[in-house]
């Protein structure tokens, strides 16, 4: 049953098609959930190059029926500098702001999970972010159907790194998001998990196994924001710089 939902999402995916939501008996539980993302990883043209973290929040948690994060795969294709342009989807929901880590050192899964500082050591810059949300399947979002549909990421722009991030206290990181020049959504770092070091932890110790040089996109600040269509998206964190991308 996994292996044949992961490869009709993953085909969605390619086609940028919408199919029939996955039913209880496809994803009766978290498992059998990881387990249709892993075969959809499988079925896939490209391996990850990082994770997406979801449901930091316990309202978005509360709303997908879930009581704890969820992460899902970034590919190569759909990952991209700040200014770019990226392609709408079918299923598109709409963006999010947020930070992202690149790895400096690996975080393989291990018994006992590790320190709050060796994963803070292991996290070599801190980048701006966005994040676009698309989902495969028809009908509303839920968390299980969330995690199976490859953690409904559909692209990832990462802007310049932050300097001197260590220095910085980051639950106080403040962005908002601009849609065509006007301000749609605005937050701070610690709805993200009280901290986005912590939903770093919290993958560490609950995901797939971590590596060096993986992007580790780590929860919106802003909500899910839904888009008009070809637009201009700008997440503004103030002094820390600005991140971009052009929907097309």
């Amino acid at each position: 049953l996994a292996v044949e939902a992961g490869e009709r999402l993953a085909h969605a995916r390619r086609a940028d098609l919408l199919i029939p939501a996955l039913t209880e008996d496809d994803v009766p539980d978290l498992a059998a959930a990881y387990a249709v993302q892993r075969a959809a990883i499988a079925a896939s043209p490209q391996e990850p190059i990082g994770w997406k973290i979801g449901a930091t929040s316990a309202d978005t948690q509360a709303r997908l029926k879930l009581t704890e994060p969820f992460y899902g795969p970034m590919f190569a294709a759909d990952s991209h500098p700040s200014g770019t342009a990226v392609a709408g989807a079918a299923g598109l929901r709409g963006v999010e702001v947020e930070l992202a880590f690149r790895l400096g050192r690996d975080l393989p899964v291990r018994d006992g999970g590790w320190s709050a500082g060796e994963v803070a050591e292991a996290a070599a810059g801190l980048y701006l972010a966005l994040e676009f949300v698309a989902t495969r399947q028809e009908g509303a979002l839920e968390g299980r159907r969330a995690i199976a549909d490859l953690g409904l990421n559909h692209a990832f722009v990462h802007g310049p790194p932050v300097e001197g991030w260590r220095e910085l206290n980051l639950p106080d990181i403040h962005a908002a998001l601009l849609v065509d020049g006007e301000r749609r959504a605005e937050g701070s770092a610690a709805v993200v998990f009280g901290s986005p070091l912590a939903a770093l932890k919290w993958l560490a110790d609950h995901g797939p196994g971590l590596r060096a040089g993986q992007w580790i996109s780590t929860g919106t600040l802003t909500g899910l924001t839904p888009l008009p269509g070809p637009c201009a998206v700008v997440g503004d964190f103030g002094p820390l710089g600005r991140v971009a991308a052009q929907l097309t």
